[in-house]
Parts: structure tokens; C-alpha cells; sequence
């Protein structure tokens, strides 16, 4: 018999642990890694607690993607662009005449 998962976000213990590692940086940048909200720990009200403290957020590459040399990526990548510039937008598709340079075991299904 399976037993329901809980799982709770403190965002007053998140804010002080981003407080504690923002003075343990001294002058240097910090950033935040909020994954995507797939299982619902709202990553949405974390992101927002994080903003005024960190100075910058990871961004997610999307499978398949090509980004140009010296691009500045400010937000998420979807799958299969190709992206340019600062900041980096996307300059095209990568679906014509690219071969997959990650394949896993999924995609094979």
C-alpha cells in the first residue's frame, strides 16, 4: 500500500538561506536555480521570493538546442532553436537538416 507524498516549500526559510549565502558572497554574484514547476511546489512564489535577493536566475536549455558563442541567455530555451545575440533570441529553428546531439533512451520510444 502506497502512502501520499507531501512535500512543503518554507519560503520564509528559503528567503533567510538566500540572505545567509547573498553575505557569505561577499562582492560576488549570486544566482537561483528554480526548476520548473512540474510537480507543483510552486516554483512560481519561490521565484518571486528569490528575485529581490539573488542576482540572477538559471536558465533551462531546451533539448537540441544551438546557442551562438558569446550569446547572453536572460530566459528559457525551447527545444530545438537556435539562438544568437545579446540578449540571445532566437535566430531559427533547429529541425532542417540538424541530427539530434543528445539522444537518451526516452527518446527512442
Amino acid at each position: 500500500m502506497s502512502r501520499p507524498t507531501q512535500f512543503t516549500i518554507d519560503l520564509q526559510a528559503l528567503c533567510e538561506n538566500a540572505t545567509t549565502l547573498k553575505r557569505l558572497a561577499g562582492t560576488r554574484s549570486t544566482m537561483a536555480v528554480v526548476k520548473a514547476d512540474a510537480y507543483g511546489h510552486g516554483a512560481a512564489k519561490c521565484a518571486a521570493t528569490l528575485s529581490p535577493l539573488v542576482d540572477a536566475f538559471a536558465v533551462a536549455i531546451g533539448k537540441n538546442s544551438l546557442i551562438g558563442s558569446n550569446a547572453v541567455v536572460t530566459k528559457d530555451v525551447p527545444e530545438k532553436s537556435i539562438m544568437a545575440g545579446i540578449p540571445a533570441t532566437k535566430v531559427g529553428d533547429a529541425t532542417k537538416g540538424f541530427k539530434p546531439y543528445a539522444v537518451t533512451d526516452e527518446d527512442k520510444k
